[in-house]
């Protein structure tokens, strides 16, 4: 009978950890394109001379490796139309904008956005654009020296072809500045190819050259995310991007600063039962020698329904040894998690971040904005809940700048609105972050199309499509003066009524609510150190006036503080307990 138990508990146990057996299988290594053995030693001793901060070494095997892998340049495909001038010189956002958000143009469509910022103050926004209805989709690419001004500077098109999910990235270096953006073209007549391309520019020489990413005959290769490592090394950056390869997420990097890819990886393989999608890539670096300096998340699908965020890491600046197994991050029940942002600090904490929706699939399908956090450079997280009721929370982007050790939440809120959370490196909990506040000044943001944002210097900026002329949609942009307890123009809807009677009290007493709109609403009690004692309600509710009894006779004596965060806002009331 011993034995028969022992067997029944070790099914049990099979069976409750068969899908996170399955996910961490055979991914200790990752599948690469095979390329020359010399290409590959060469590339490993370039590799090792960055690990080592060997500067001198690293130009002279560039310069073998150049020699070794000629790039060739894609003279057959998208061209690139100069509308305007190259920017000039700015300031940069200006500052406290106080809620009136800036036109910067209006088309057709919009199918998605990406910014960057340069040091000389210039903000960039590219956006896959469709003049008119039966066009074909170009990326389009504005500049702006203030964030008010928007020069349209050029357009990437391809007759034919949908050019599409711009990714942009901006290099600097003391010799040269590049300018990249990277697409994947859709090809319109059949068999529709899907390429990742790259628009490579050093500022300043009248070039613009296009280089093949992948280009996998036959296989769909879409949704590329593009970063760079500019900030630790950067003599001689590496840029890196992951993105879809059919089912599977595939990783590439270039060790010449754009001019040609090389090792082409499969970070995790799909197949006609589940599915990896919308990959985001990250570089972070610090001192820790086993954090990750590439990250990659990206949304899981199972045939089965289940939804979930992945999460692999890289020790070894992309290298296909330096992969780390699956993170595997499971959600509760009847929820579905979707849409990973991610970023990593530079040079300080080894902290990393990851918001996302969560899906209530029981009852109103409402989706949370949550995050997982991690302090150890990847090797455990924490996950907790930003922003509770959101209807499209999906819709989300994450900045990170190293100056005011800050991370940057744009979403989009309950009432058609982008919404902006601030969190401390040192604390990314649900209390670590600023309350949510209303930054769009009026009008519907898409339910489809996410923001994009960037920092420059301390000042987080965003952009996002809005839909309030149902023929003619525009592109939207606003920027914050990064500050504790930042002052942009508070919602109109912000009118919470919170109550509590009697205060002082004994522990024994009652809260008096009123909400304009239904929604989710979240009560919580902390102490006077901000410390969270007692989570009260935490569920939807229709609009009106609301009671709830409070107990808190377990707690001591002294200050406490009461929340009630809505959708429309949040409000506190300082409560005392005397006995």
């Amino acid at each position: 009978m011993k034995k028969i138990a022992i067997c029944v508990v070790l099914i049990i146990t099979s069976l409750l950890f068969a899908n996170q057996a399955l996910d961490e299988q055979s991914i200790q290594e990752v599948r690469v394109s095979p390329c020359k053995p010399e290409l590959r030693n060469l590339i490993e001793k370039m590799d090792q001379a960055k690990a080592n901060g060997d500067v001198s070494l690293f130009k002279n095997l560039l310069d073998e490796y150049r020699k070794m892998n000629q790039p060739v340049i894609k003279t057959d495909g998208p061209q690139v139309q100069l509308i305007g001038p190259e920017p000039t010189i700015g300031s940069g956002p200006q500052p406290f904008w106080s809620g009136v958000d800036v036109t910067v143009d209006s088309a057709w469509d919009y199918q998605a956005f990406s910014m960057d910022t340069r040091s000389n103050g210039t903000i960039f926004l590219a956006a896959s654009r469709r003049a008119t209805s039966g066009d074909d989709y170009v990326v389009s690419v504005w500049a702006s020296s203030n964030g008010v001004q928007w020069n349209w500077w050029l357009t990437i098109s391809w007759t034919g072809h949908d050019i599409i999910n711009p990714s942009i990235k901006v290099v600097e270096q003391s010799d040269s500045d590049y300018f990249f953006v990277m697409f994947n073209s859709y090809d319109n007549a059949s068999p529709h190819e899907e390429d990742i391309i790259v628009l490579r520019h050093p500022f300043g020489t009248g070039t613009y050259d296009f280089y093949n990413v992948s280009t996998n005959t036959g296989v769909p290769e879409r949704n590329p995310s593009l970063d760079a490592d500019d900030i630790q090394f950067s003599n001689a950056p590496y840029l890196y991007c992951a993105f879809e390869s059919g089912d599977s997420i595939a990783f590439i990097r270039s060790l010449d600063i754009g001019l040609t890819w090389v090792d082409r990886q499969i970070l995790r393989e799909g197949d006609p039962t589940w599915d990896y999608d919308n990959p985001e890539c990250t570089f972070g670096w610090h001192n820790s020698a086993d954090s990750f300096t590439i990250g990659v998340a990206w949304h899981y699908r199972e045939n089965t329904g289940a939804e979930r965020i992945r999460f692999r890491r890289c020790i070894s600046y992309g290298a296909p040894s330096g992969w780390l197994p699956v993170t595997y991050f499971p959600a509760p029940t009847n929820h579905l998690d979707r849409k990973p942002s991610l970023k990593m600090t530079h040079g300080t904490m080894p902290s990393g971040a990851i918001i996302f929706a969560r899906c209530d699939t029981v009852g109103n399908d409402e989706e949370d904005l949550c995050i997982f956090y991690t302090y150890n450079g990847g090797r455990s997280w924490t996950n907790d809940t930003l922003y509770l009721g959101g209807e499209y929370a999906v819709l989300n982007c994450l900045s990170v700048d190293d100056s005011p050790r800050d991370y940057h939440a744009f979403f989009k809120g309950d009432y058609d609105d982008i919404r902006y959370k601030e969190g401390d490196y040192d604390n990314l909990s649900y209390d670590g972050w600023t309350f949510s506040i209303a930054i769009s000044d009026g009008g519907d943001i898409s339910e489809a199309t996410s923001p994009a944002s960037a920092v420059f210097d301390t000042m987080p900026c965003v952009c996002w499509k809005d839909i309030t002329n149902s023929i003619w949609y525009k592109i939207k942009f606003d920027a914050l003066w990064l500050q504790t307890g930042i002052q942009e123009r508070q919602s109109q809807r912000n009118t919470i009524k919170l109550i509590l009677a009697p205060n002082p009290s004994n522990g024994n007493a009652k809260i008096f609510y009123q909400i304009n709109k239904s929604g989710n609403v979240r009560i919580s009690v902390y102490d006077a150190s901000g410390r969270l004692v007692n989570n009260l309600i935490n569920e939807k509710k229709p609009a009106g006036t609301h009671t709830l009894n409070l107990d808190n006779r377990e707690l001591p004596n002294g200050i406490y503080f009461v929340r009630v965060e809505t959708p429309e806002g949040t409000a506190t009331k300082t409560m005392t307990i005397v006995r």
